[in-house]
């Protein structure tokens, strides 16, 4: 991984701070949310897009971002710095469909996040915190597509790490009975992958200017 803070501070025209940096991005359904907090925006600074032109495309997501839900207007986003690269989110759909096991996270990603909002735990224009958007993400990419019906059946893991004791923690008020239960029986696959990326793919792409609401 890059260092992020000698990558900022490097001298070039344009520079600017990561302190100096605020954005607001505006997601059309909370899968789209998590599908980038917990894939995307780790694929800007630090995996697929990382040696891209312009060099500094990236600087955006190292700054203060909010995440907003079920947005009611335009998607996209709003920042003091507009990235000069146009992300090719769809691409990263063949790392499932050649086999990578490690890409099915995306999967999980985008079907809780259609879970929490098919039983109502968001409402229109909410705001979610980075760090809870990134523990929701850790949880289920932990417990893929396991059988966990109940929040017992979930305490009762063993040998879990201490990254998910945290995340389930930290959590604790989204995965419920009814939670779990629902995300068990969900139906999610690349077909409705490729749709919610398509409106992600709005959202990091459309430039909405640098009035924050």
């Amino acid at each position: 991984m890059k260092n992020i803070v000698k990558r900022i501070y490097e001298g070039k025209v344009g520079f600017q701070r990561a302190s100096e940096i605020k954005t607001q991005m505006f997601f059309a359904e909370t899968s789209q949310l998590l599908l980038y907090v917990g894939e995307m925006q780790g694929q800007i600074s630090d995996g697929k897009y990382e040696n891209s032109k312009p060099w500094n495309h990236w600087l955006w997501v190292a700054g203060q971002v909010e995440y907003i839900t079920k947005c009611s207007g335009d998607m996209g986003y709003i920042s003091n710095y507009s990235h000069d690269k146009t992300y090719t989110i769809l691409d990263h759909i063949k790392y499932i469909t050649k086999g990578e096991e490690w890409a099915n996270r995306m999967l999980y990603y985008a079907k809780i996040g259609h879970v929490l909002d098919d039983l109502k735990f968001f409402n229109t224009n909410d705001k979610i915190d980075p760090k809870e958007a990134q523990a929701i993400c850790d949880v289920v990419e932990y417990m893929k597509d396991e059988p966990i019906a109940s929040r017992k059946d979930l305490d009762a893991l063993e040998h879990t790490p201490q990254y998910f004791k945290n995340a389930l923690k930290t959590t604790s008020k989204y995965f419920t009975d009814e939670v779990l239960k629902a995300y068990s029986e969900y139906k999610y696959e690349v077909k409705n992958l490729k749709e919610d990326m398509a409106q992600m793919n709005e959202t990091v792409n459309n430039y909405l200017g640098y009035k924050f609401k």
